[in-house]
């Protein structure tokens, strides 16, 4: 039986297992399992999950790899990043997750000025809505951290910390980084600003910067911290190299290239990466999901006129593969606007009276997720020491759209050339726990 490392990806509307052979570093066997952990809210801004369901998930996936295969040599462990869970002094969870779409940090504190808002001003730093110390801060403030809550984490260091048989989360830099007031190049919290905003720095976790195991599963099986996906990701998808490209596209979207650290730059985050390595990342927050809605505005004018189907993707794929648009409209995806300012709308402009059609709406939707990410890659080019030579894609926004990926070379200029696996950032994590 061979040997292989095991990986984990925990992410917002699936979860995947993936097991990876030590030696020829192939993908032995893949599972994957709908994330239905959500938990509804009275607050349009709340955005949840139940933990239990979560684990319960991960680790029947874990036990269905062991069955077939075997125990594995050691488990990697990534997912959704910005999150946060809060843990108690045993280590067990006194909250649902409050995801990297949860918004508290856009609401208003006081005089107009959001949460957010307040955090850059009094710290400096670039955090947005959705990152793990904004949403802490809303609770903070409002009184609604749980009183027992000791430490915070994103979801996937909760999970390995429970496969490590730990009772407090270790999280790794680049998992850290993406809750918010991290400093990047002392790879750590920033404890002062923490205290300008009011806050303990006792909630934060242990940070590592490297890859020795947090422990063990089955007394014997080492565990190794949870990586960010976005690096998960990029390290399953274009390994360690620079000049490789990583366009992924699923329910979000983003660009990634490894880089070095700068001066900030609009819409760009500079991420821990592995080895002392940084990775550049523009994220658009709609993404696929633009293409999502435009599909759901499609099903509903069908279903008005009594056809009742429940999905228009089969059609759509099935007009954009036969045809070619003769005709397109400008599209601003930006539907659930940008971290930097989240109250921003897209717009379909350009409308004449021949082309509101659905061949121009499909065309200007694909070429506005394009548009906005290149936008994005434009702004990393002053941080870049090796040139971008090649584009690499994943995620099932691209990988399922084959008109969408002709869109982005013709955008980019360059060839996009699909990733090997369909689940890259369990590739990723199973990867950092074979290295």
């Amino acid at each position: 039986m061979s040997r292989y490392t095991l990986g984990v990806d925990i992410g917002t509307t699936s979860i995947c297992a993936l097991a990876l052979d030590c030696d020829s570093g192939k993908t032995l066997h893949a599972l994957n399992r709908a994330n239905t952990s959500s938990i509804a809210s009275e607050d349009s801004f709340a955005r949840m999950q139940n933990t239990d369901v979560i684990l319960e998930t991960a680790y029947a996936l874990i036990a269905e790899l062991e069955e077939k295969l075997g125990p594995p040599a050691a488990i990697g462990v990534t997912g959704q990043m910005h999150g946060i869970v809060y843990l108690d002094a045993d280590g067990n969870a006194v909250s649902p997750l409050y995801t990297w779409q949860d918004a508290r940090g856009a609401q208003e504190k006081e005089n107009g000025e959001t949460y957010v808002e307040y955090m850059r001003r009094i710290t400096g730093y670039p955090v947005s809505a959705g990152y793990g110390l904004a949403t802490h801060f809303y609770q903070h403030c409002n009184g609604a951290v749980p009183a027992n809550a000791v430490k915070l984490c994103t979801v996937h260091d909760f999970l390995a910390m429970k496969l490590a048989n730990r009772t407090s989360p270790v999280v790794h830099a680049s998992d850290a980084a993406s809750l918010g007031l991290y400093d990047l190049k002392n790879d750590c919290f920033d404890l002062s600003a923490m205290g300008a905003l009011g806050m303990s720095a006792s909630i934060l976790p242990e940070v590592t910067t490297g890859s020795e195991s947090i422990g063990y599963y089955k007394e014997n099986i080492p565990v190794y911290p949870a990586i960010g996906d976005n690096q998960a990701s990029f390290l399953g998808s274009a390994g360690e190299e620079e000049g490789n490209l990583l366009v992924n596209i699923g329910t979000g979207s983003q660009v990634s290239v490894i880089g070095k650290l700068g001066d900030t730059v609009a819409g760009i985050e500079c991420r821990p990466f592995l080895n002392g390595k940084h990775l550049l990342v523009g994220s658009s927050l709609c993404g696929g999901r633009a293409y999502a809605i435009l599909e759901k505005f499609f099903r509903a004018v069908a279903n008005m006129c009594g056809a009742d189907i429940q999905s228009a993707y089969p059609f759509m794929d099935k007009w954009i593969a036969e045809n070619t648009p003769e005709q397109s409209l400008n599209v601003s995806t930006l539907f659930d606007g940008t971290r930097e300012d989240p109250t921003i709308r897209g717009s379909i402009s350009g409308i004449s009276i021949t082309n509101l059609e659905p061949g121009a709406m499909m065309d200007g939707f694909m070429r506005g997720i394009a548009q906005e990410l290149h936008a994005l890659y434009q702004n990393m080019s002053g941080l870049l020491d090796t040139e971008v030579k090649t584009m690499i894609g994943s995620g099932n926004g691209l990988r399922v759209n084959p008109a969408l990926c002709k869109v982005m070379e013709h955008t980019f200029g360059m060839a996009l050339t699909l990733s090997d696996s369909k689940e890259e950032a369990a590739l990723g994590a199973a990867k950092f726990a074979n290295r």
